[in-house]
């Protein structure tokens, strides 16, 4: 950015005050540029209806971003300067914008609020001067004739009401914008309408405006490549916010699809003559291609002047297949395997056995679950002495039938607890005599317990558990 020297002692000159505020434009509207680009662009400028007038709209305050002139006529004692064009930023305050309904029963009329930059010399004033005649005494305004002059060259944004022509509602058009000026909003008004409401008014479809939350939450919600469809079925058309001015070789494009393919597609972005959308062998695109609500990823061939469909989901026959296909998709409802389901190095069986290393037995071949399962669990043995054992949880459950041998009887357990004996219950097994004694069980170990029984007891049920 160009800055203006001044020197200690010097004479002011008022062009040093002109360029310094110049240079500054300058600067500022180069930044601007490399930023935009030199295309028009509107910032702000909402439009809604009007909270405290009937059939009025109000435009928030907002700016417009104009390739213009760096100087169309003298600036002071600075002359026009039209050699160059830098990207100027003119302001627009908060204003209500009155409208008026057609005057036929049935018809409607469609208003355009267009805008456009505009240079304006502002701020008059009558302005001190120096006398070189007499220094006491000042002139008022240039050779002390008293006239007022401009003090602020502004930048602003015009903003203008066109209406079209009044037509029967359905039929009425949107009149196009006039020369220099940009269309911003859509306000349709009916016949006998005493107030607007959000539905009476739209963005114009070719509004270059900016997304109000700024540029970078706009990138990070990829806001100027996602567009909307307002095509119908293989007749694909897009608006984007702003429009694309150019198609260039390997840009992306995005949008909802409205309505699934049945054949071969075409796809019209912007005012862009339509192209064919193909596939990435530049073949035309099947019926289910692109479903109806899924996001849709085109890229630009410029070689093929065709847009090429990214195949970044599952299509319709896609879901309707055995399998799903290695990119994925999402599946509402109920899921059908016919055949085997793998995850990894281990897979789901038709039968519903599972086979993976997690249920392999050391010594054999055997790595599924069912063989894993019969392994866990053991029984053996007879009335007299039987055992249960679950390998998984360490669970061992035993018991069997004894014969007193002494006042001493000790029980050897059919199978060794590895841990401990937690419980040992007996029961006689009932003869004609009645028992003398109470049975006693005098110690319990992991391999063994003794118990103490009187000549009546000859014989008893025994039940373990441990682990």
């Amino acid at each position: 950015m160009d800055r203006k020297i001044v020197y200690p002692g010097q004479i002011p000159l008022e062009t040093d005050l002109l360029l310094t505020n110049k240079f500054a434009m300058i600067g500022i509207a180069r930044l601007a540029e490399a930023i935009l680009g030199s295309s028009t662009f509107l910032y702000g400028l909402e439009c809604q209806p009007c909270r405290h007038k009937s059939l009025s709209v109000h435009i928030s305050e907002g700016q417009i971003y104009s390739l213009e002139d760096t100087d169309r006529t003298s600036f002071s004692t600075l002359g026009a300067d039209t050699d160059s064009k830098i990207l100027k930023q003119g302001f627009a305050k908060a204003q209500d914008i009155e409208l008026a309904p057609p005057k036929a029963p049935g018809h409607s009329i469609c208003y355009l609020l267009q805008v456009k930059y505009f240079d304006e010399d502002t701020g008059e004033m009558v302005l001190p001067y120096y006398n070189a005649a007499n220094p006491a005494a000042g002139y008022s305004g240039p050779d002390n004739s008293g006239k007022a002059q401009r003090t602020v060259r502004a930048g602003r944004c015009i903003m203008d009401l066109k209406p079209g022509g009044s037509a029967p509602t359905g039929t009425q058009k949107m009149p196009d914008a006039d020369a220099d000026y940009y269309p911003a909003w859509i306000i349709t008004v009916k016949h006998g309408a005493t107030s607007l409401s959000e539905r009476d008014i739209s963005m114009h479809p070719g509004a270059p405006f900016m997304p109000k939350d700024g540029l970078i939450t706009a990138l990070q919600h990829a806001h100027f490549t996602i567009g909307t469809d307002r095509g119908s079925a293989n007749t694909y058309a897009v608006t984007f916010q702003p429009a694309i001015k150019s198609l260039k070789d390997g840009m992306r494009l995005y949008f909802r699809a409205t309505n699934a393919n049945t054949e071969s597609c075409s796809l019209t972005v912007d005012r862009h003559p339509s192209h064919a959308i193909v596939t990435s062998e530049g073949q035309a695109l099947q019926s289910g291609s692109i479903i109806k609500g899924s996001i849709v990823e085109v890229i630009w061939n410029e070689s093929q002047s065709s847009w090429v469909i990214e195949p970044s989901g599952c299509s319709e026959a896609d879901l309707r297949k055995n399998f799903l296909s290695l990119k994925g998709g999402v599946i509402d409802g109920k899921l059908a395997i016919t055949e085997e389901l793998t995850v990894g190095d281990s897979k789901l069986c038709s039968d519903g056995n599972i086979e993976g290393e997690r249920w392999r037995k050391k010594g054999t071949e055997k790595n599924d679950l069912f063989s894993w399962m019969k392994y866990q669990e053991k029984i053996s043995g007879n009335e007299n002495a039987w055992s249960y054992c679950e390998f998984n949880s360490g669970l061992i459950i035993q018991g069997g039938l004894a014969e007193r041998n002494s006042q001493d009887t000790i029980i050897t357990f059919p199978a060794k607890f590895p841990m401990r004996c937690l419980s040992v219950q007996i029961t006689f097994q009932g003869y004609s005599a009645k028992s003398s004694w109470n049975g006693i069980i005098s110690y319990v170990t992991a391999r063994e317990f003794k118990i103490l029984l009187g000549n009546d007891e000859k014989k008893f049920y025994w039940h373990a558990i441990g682990f």
